[in-house]
């Protein structure tokens, strides 16, 4: 059985493993050993892609020997894991937002939920000083309450009840849903520096009172009084997602209206900023596909446009970078029927145009 333990830490990068004797009751069986390998040979879900599904399994590899190495006493070895499995995840993520949805984690040897690196309230984070108070975890329980999710009693001891509640609130906020949280998302729950919503909320800078519109700043939602939403400002501005600690979180649509034209813009929040994948909807006009980082455009776009809009004809499209919040560098327009047209920009500035 240490032979086969050994073989597995072997296959994520030459990692050791020390066999301590004060924890036999705890070391895995080798047919949990063989079911977490099966496991990570199936964690790639994106097709043939020898590059991508070899560095998937990888990051499983690594993931599961640190969630065996962490059962078994050796957590030194087991952040040190969780560390290469973070890095081997960010190589994925380099290919696409795709290619890291493409790569699962693992369940966990025997059943148990995967730690995660960062996460506050087990396993690495743990290891790392960052557990949760039992003040932090009843105040987690007692939020999970207050939008819904039956955590059972806000005693801080987080049990079978309370983790399903917070795979729950993961799933329907658009995050991993393993059951445990991260620092962010326990920030998010119940506010790890012990500031009330309202209290949170009303530190919140820049507000929108008094600056022009289409300025980015924290604007009150109009269907959600005390919650409040970083973006470019339009009234009246609604969401449709959950909201926690006085901003806006999750998966869900933003509603908006300029100039008597309404919109919707649909992805996750993050702190109430976008974050991650998006489409960016002005009805009837343009619908835009493409990044977000904490809260402004950040990578390649592609714009549609649906109809006549300043001067751009329908089933024109465009496609190029932003770069933090402007865009920058080449944009290619192609229009029906027309030679494209390619323009340079720097800072969100023209620079220069010619024919592709």
């Amino acid at each position: 059985m240490k032979r086969l333990f050994m073989i597995l830490a072997a296959l994520t990068a030459g990692m050791s493993f020390a066999y301590p004797a004060a924890a036999q009751n705890t070391v895995p069986t080798g047919a949990e050993i063989k079911a977490a390998i099966a496991e990570c040979d199936s964690a790639w879900t994106g097709g043939q892609n020898l590059q991508l599904s070899t560095q998937c399994k990888t990051a499983c590899l690594r993931e599961t020997a640190a969630i065996l190495n962490e059962r078994a006493g050796e957590t030194e070895a087991a952040r040190m894991l969780y560390e290469q499995a973070r890095v081997s995840r960010q190589i994925l993520e380099a290919f696409g937002p795709d290619a890291a949805r493409h790569c699962s984690r693992p369940s966990g040897a025997g059943g148990t939920a995967a730690a995660r690196p960062g996460q506050p309230e087990s396993g690495g984070g743990a290891a790392r000083g960052e557990a949760l108070t039992q003040e932090q975890r009843i105040r987690v329980q007692r939020s999970l309450a207050a939008q819904g999710y039956d955590a059972g009693p806000a005693d801080g001891a987080f049990g079978p009840r309370t983790r399903t509640a917070i795979r729950a609130w993961q799933r329907a906020n658009g995050r991993e849903a393993t059951g445990y949280l991260t620092r962010d998302e326990a920030e998010a729950l119940a506010g790890a520096g012990g500031a009330s919503g309202k209290e949170r909320a009303a530190a919140l800078s820049p507000k929108c009172a008094g600056m022009q519109e289409g300025a980015s700043c924290w604007i009150e939602l109009a269907n959600k009084p005390g919650c409040y939403i970083f973006v470019a400002r339009y009234n009246p501005l609604t969401w449709s997602g959950a909201c926690s600690n006085g901003v806006a979180v999750g998966r869900g649509t933003i509603g908006w209206e300029w100039s008597g034209v309404s919109g919707e813009s649909t992805g996750t929040l993050v702190r109430g900023k976008r974050h991650g994948e998006w489409v960016d909807s002005f009805r009837d006009y343009t619908v835009s596909e493409g990044p977000y980082v904490n809260g402004k455009r950040h990578g390649r776009w592609v714009e549609r446009y649906l109809r006549y809009m300043g001067g751009i004809r329908s089933g024109t499209v465009a496609e190029g970078p932003y770069v933090d919040g402007k865009r920058t560098g080449r944009w290619v327009r192609r229009l029906p029927n027309s030679p494209c047209l390619a323009t340079d920009y720097s800072g969100g500035k023209i620079i220069g145009r010619s024919m592709c």
